[in-house]
């Protein structure tokens, strides 16, 4: 007796093949794990093959791994049966298995890919607007310089000539206070 009470869910499993595997071998085994899901009256909505990608760090001593992304839907209670056969099957590296919400659209490496280059010129212009905006603007040549009004200079003669008067003032006032200071010693009324 079959339980129809049992949750259907999405899923979808990215695999990551060795890379020591022939295609015939992982051709085979990814037919395996279709029959699987089809065979537990589930349903394979999307399938992309990414391709051969190297690994940002190594897994399992490999420097690469041969990617494959299938999307289904399958009843949660054979979920753990195809985990187990997932785990022991040596062609596989690594697999992850997530559920997919109810809005979710599938797209294939060759969008993402576009995607990354649209936004990867985006980046480009968004750079080279910065790097303008942050240009020093280029300087305007130094304007001629302003001929200013030239005040009518003294001859020097004539500058040592009013030194020389100041000089011949000041020495008569001198002598006018010696003469005052000597007619004031020389007072008999003023006794010092």
């Amino acid at each position: 007796m079959e339980n129809t009470d049992v949750l259907v869910r999405k899923y979808e499993l990215m695999l990551i093949f060795s890379p020591e595997v022939t295609e015939e071998i992982r051709n085979k085994e990814f037919a395996e794990i279709q029959k699987f899901v089809s065979g537990a009256n589930g349903e394979i909505t999307f399938e992309d093959v990414f391709g051969m990608r190297n690994f940002a760090y190594s897994i399992k001593h490999k420097k690469q791994g041969f990617y494959v992304i299938l999307d289904f839907t399958i009843p949660t209670d054979r979920l753990e049966e195809l985990q187990k056969s997932l785990n022991i099957n040596a062609a596989v590296l690594r697999y992850l298995l997530v559920v997919l919400p109810e809005n979710y659209e599938p797209r294939t490496l060759a969008s993402y890919d576009e995607d990354g280059e649209k936004m990867r010129k985006e980046l480009e212009q968004q750079r080279k607007e910065k790097k303008e905006a942050r240009a020093v603007p280029k300087r305007k040549p130094a304007p001629a310089p302003v001929k200013k009004a030239v005040k009518a200079r003294k001859p020097v003669v004539e500058k040592v000539e009013e030194v020389k008067e100041t000089k011949k003032t000041k020495d008569t006032q001198l002598e006018d206070l010696d003469k005052k200071l000597k007619s004031i010693i020389d007072d008999p009324d003023i006794s010092l």
